[in-house]
């Protein structure tokens, strides 16, 4: 099933996004960097209260990593395909 949306919306960043998960090739292709602890999907607290990645789970991909917090209307397609 394919599902393609194109749609125009105002870009508020209201801080309860949604994320993709992804792996570290499709991360730095798209935010221009290297991960950070906090964009690893899976990690442990320590008994101080640090936050240890596993940095063989995948990362999280947010929407302000694809157009940040502009405030500004945006454009958005989409093309949604499941795949095997």
């Amino acid at each position: 099933m394919k599902k393609e949306f194109e749609f125009v919306g105002f870009n508020s960043g209201d801080g309860e996004e949604f994320c993709f998960e992804v792996d570290k090739e499709t991360f730095i292709k798209i935010t221009g960097r290297e991960p950070e602890d906090f964009d690893y999907a899976n990690g442990d607290w320590d008994e101080e209260g640090n936050f240890i990645p596993d940095k063989k789970s995948s990362l999280r991909l947010y929407p302000f990593h694809l157009f940040g917090y502009s405030g500004k209307m945006v454009k958005i397609k989409l093309i949604v395909e499941e795949i095997d």
